[in-house]
């Protein structure tokens, strides 16, 4: 593996870590960092962190506390007072599917899915440039969360409904705010349709290059293809091909045969799912990635059911791949018009069904009413 380049540390007045947990939890540092002392309020990131190292710090906070902390809460929460009040609201590490990623208004929440891999840490930079003020709550697949689950109970439809009571624990009533990245769109659509099946109002549905294979066609991706997208391609580099499943086992926190259990599963529902045209969302974004991933008739099919069940479809094309479409800059542009959706100002004048081709940041081309 290639090495990191070195970390300029700041220096700043020490402050021994006090109490229990912060003291536990410095020591860890020291042994992840390699640093021979952790004041209080150090930052993990400043101490020469990075996010494979953060995805190896919540492992070992599994076990040591038998607790679950998201990645995401570690990347908004650096520093080590931080982190031990993180540990201090923190629920058994078997019991969480749908956990707080952002703080902010619960009462209109946003609910984003896993992707294929069966954890949200592919969000990370997605929230990071997070600033509509409604709270963001992260749905992992039940294996990542530890509890057992049979193959047959891998179904799409399954774990829709499953991932439904959880989000009615969270937000008992809609209007509801759901997205989700590749098959984590497609279980969000599934969600939708389920709670349009209920009587309940689905608001805002986001899909960033979802798509489902035309019947008779087969998904056969590489680990390679896909799993970058959970790191950045700097920390990538890192790796060669046989070390990949093993990474993202350490990010899921699940034995190799769970983890081929949740990716093959995913495979499977998307190349058997069948979507609801009887539902109904207010309004749907659709992010698409010109660069690769998907053939264009698997989305123009995507694309079709989705206006026939929203008649507020805005389809956004950006100049990304299926993989980095969840990596800067393109999460800054999906941040942008997610809060234009959500807030509905007066300056969104691209009608109900438009597609809008966004060549770079600030370049932006509409190309009309789409029938």
């Amino acid at each position: 593996r290639k090495a990191l380049p070195a970390v300029e540390v700041q220096a700043g007045e020490y402050e021994a870590p006090q109490g229990e947990t912060e003291q536990a939890l410095a020591q860890l540092w020291q042994q992840l960092l390699g640093v021979e002392q952790v004041s209080r309020h150090g930052n993990f990131f400043m101490l020469g962190g990075h996010s494979l190292l953060v995805i190896r710090l919540r492992q070992a906070i599994r076990q040591r506390w038998q607790q679950d902390v998201a990645v995401q809460q570690l990347f908004a929460n650096p520093l080590l007072t931080q982190q031990a009040c993180l540990l201090s609201s923190a629920v058994p590490a078997q019991q969480r599917i749908c956990h707080l990623l952002k703080e902010g208004d619960a009462e209109k929440p946003v609910f984003i899915v896993h992707p294929v891999g069966g954890d949200t840490l592919c969000y990370q930079q997605l929230l990071q440039d997070w600033s509509l003020p409604n709270a963001v709550f992260g749905i992992c697949h039940p294996l990542v969360a530890g509890r057992e689950l049979s193959v047959a109970d891998c179904d799409l439809k399954k774990l829709a409904s499953l991932y439904l009571q959880e989000i009615r624990a969270v937000q008992g009533e809609g209007p509801y705010h759901i997205l989700g990245w590749s098959l984590g769109g497609v279980i969000a659509l599934e969600i939708a349709s389920q709670l349009h099946r209920d009587g309940a109002e689905v608001a805002y549905l986001g899909l960033l290059d979802s798509y489902w294979p035309q019947p008779g066609q087969i998904i056969q991706p590489l680990l390679s293809d896909w799993t970058p997208a959970l790191f950045t391609p700097a920390d990538w580099q890192l790796f060669d091909e046989e070390h990949q499943l093993v990474e993202l086992c350490q990010a899921t926190g699940l034995s190799l045969a769970q983890q081929r259990t949740v990716i093959w599963s995913g495979i499977d529902n998307l190349s058997h799912y069948q979507a609801d045209t009887a539902s109904h969302v207010s309004k749907i974004q659709y992010f698409s990635a010109a660069g690769q991933g998907g053939t264009d008739n698997d989305k123009a099919a995507c694309l079709s059911h989705l206006r026939q069940i929203s008649g507020h479809c805005q389809v956004i094309e950006l100049n990304a791949t299926h993989h980095n479409i969840v990596h800067q800059p393109n999460t800054s542009i999906i941040n942008a018009w997610i809060r234009r959706a959500m807030q509905q100002p007066k300056e969104l004048q691209t009608g109900p069904n438009t597609k809008l081709v966004l060549r770079s940041v600030g370049e932006m081309e509409i190309q009309g009413e789409i029938k």
